[in-house]
Formats: structure tokens, C-alpha cells, sequence
């Protein structure tokens, strides 16, 4: 599926009621908000009056920049999925900012069969297309990129988010993928909920297992009596 320009701009709220009681308010091109009932997992997406400043803004000068109270995106683009990328970062800037003792993090994790494995990577080192990969097949997609800790509690919270990838996407899971069911950008594409089972935003959660991706997409087991000390090369300030 791809997606052009749409200057019509409305408001509207995200929000979902646990743990946190968060409700976000977004001014966005209408297309934003169709895009993000399609994409994110477990959030309420209602349309709102206009009688608030909004908490994220995409504003238009020709091309679409996103600002919010948390994050403001420098990028200004003319791609509604690349858009829709900053709009999700900035979402995740606003439930930390909304949710006590938060931290981001970095990493990916998945839930098969009740375990629970978070793996930790730097960028383009693979973990979203390993998501993809065992998602396509049975395995619940918790989160390819970001993911909320609470310091305080050391619990772990998804935030509904689903599966990006970068374009060209490999051919090995590009065999695989219905592609009527992504958002297809012009550098990076995003799995729609009817493409692979989601875990829902507001899920707390310890894991059962620790990973590492090495460089050449090499995947090392890590013991979980060190996680708290490896939480803290990725926290995202």
C-alpha cells in the first residue's frame, strides 16, 4: 500500500486507560490518523474538538515536520509513512513523559508460548527484520525497536508499535510477506495489524530471556543476572 500527501488536517487523541491512564493529543493530516488505526495495537484513536493545543503537531510548510512537547523531529518530509515514523517516536517520547520512574530502551522483544526474550542491538544491526521473521510465523511481536522500562518497579511495558522496516527489504522475509497488509513508504515500510500477532500497548512484563545481536545478523544468548547493568548503553534520552 502507498501513500501520497494529504493536506486535510484534523485532531484527535490516542490514548489506552493501563497501566498509566495516558491520553495523548495529536493535530495531524487525516491520513495520520487513518494510518495509525491501522498500525497501532491496544490505543483508542478517537477524534477530538478543537479547543486544546495538541501534544504532537505535524505541521505543514510545504513538506511535514512533526513537533511535540516530548520530541520535535528537525527531518521535514513529503512521505506520509516517514511521517508517521516521527509521529510514533514522538508517542513514545509523550506516554515516558506521561508514565512515572520511564525510561525508552532501545530493543526488540517477542513473546512465544509465554516466554518473553529481549534482544538488544544497535541500529540497522537486525533486530526488526528478525521480528518480522518470527512474527510472520507464530510469534507475538512485542516491540522491533523501542520499548518503555520502569527503573523503579523493573518492569518492562509494550507500546503497541508495529514492525518498520527499512526498503529494499531482504528478499529471504520479502518471500514471505503479504504485501497488500504493509505501508509502503519511500525508505522504510510498517507491518498493519492483520499482518502478525501484536501485543497490545500498556502490557507489563519481566523477560525470560536475554539476547544480543552481533554484527553479520549473529545472535548471542546473554545471562539475565546482567539485564540492569545492560539497560544502560540503550536508554534513549
Amino acid at each position: 500500500m502507498r501513500v501520497g500527501l494529504i493536506e486535510n488536517k484534523m485532531y484527535f487523541t490516542v490514548s489506552y486507560p493501563l497501566p498509566s491512564n495516558c491520553r495523548i493529543s495529536v493535530r495531524a493530516p487525516e491520513a495520520i490518523f487513518e494510518l495509525m488505526q491501522v498500525t497501532l495495537c491496544g490505543w483508542i484513536i478517537q477524534r477530538a474538538d478543537r479547543h486544546y493545543r495538541p501534544m504532537i503537531d505535524i505541521v505543514d510548510d510545504g513538506k511535514l515536520r512533526v513537533i511535540s512537547s516530548s520530541f520535535s523531529s528537525a527531518r521535514r518530509h513529503s512521505d506520509l509513512v516517514n511521517t508517521l515514523n516521527d509521529a510514533f517516536i514522538a508517542l513514545a517520547y509523550c506516554v515516558r513523559d506521561l508514565t512515572p520512574n520511564s525510561v525508552l530502551l532501545h530493543a526488540a522483544a517477542l513473546s512465544l508460548n509465554n516466554q518473553i526474550s529481549i534482544y538488544f542491538g544497535r541500529r540497522k544491526s537486525g533486530k526488526s527484520r528478525y521480528i518480522a521473521e518470527k512474527c510472520i510465523d507464530r510469534d507475538i511481536c512485542i516491540a522491533d525497536d523501542l520499548i518503555l522500562y520502569c527503573d523503579k518497579s523493573h518492569l518492562f511495558q509494550s507500546l503497541g508499535f508495529p514492525v518498520r522496516l527499512r526498503r529494499p527489504i531482504h528478499a529471504s522475509l520479502l518471500a514471505k510477506i503479504d504485501t497488500s497488509k504493509i505501508l509502503a513508504g519511500h525508505s522504510i515500510c510498517y507491518f498493519t495489524q492483520s499482518m502478525c500477532n501484536m501485543m497490545p500497548v500498556g502490557q507489563v512484563f519481566r523477560p525470560d530471556k536475554l539476547f544480543q545481536f552481533q554484527p553479520q545478523y549473529k545472535i548471542h544468548e546473554l545471562p539475565l543476572a546482567i539485564l540492569d547493568h545492560h539497560l544502560g548503553s540503550y536508554i534513549i534520552n
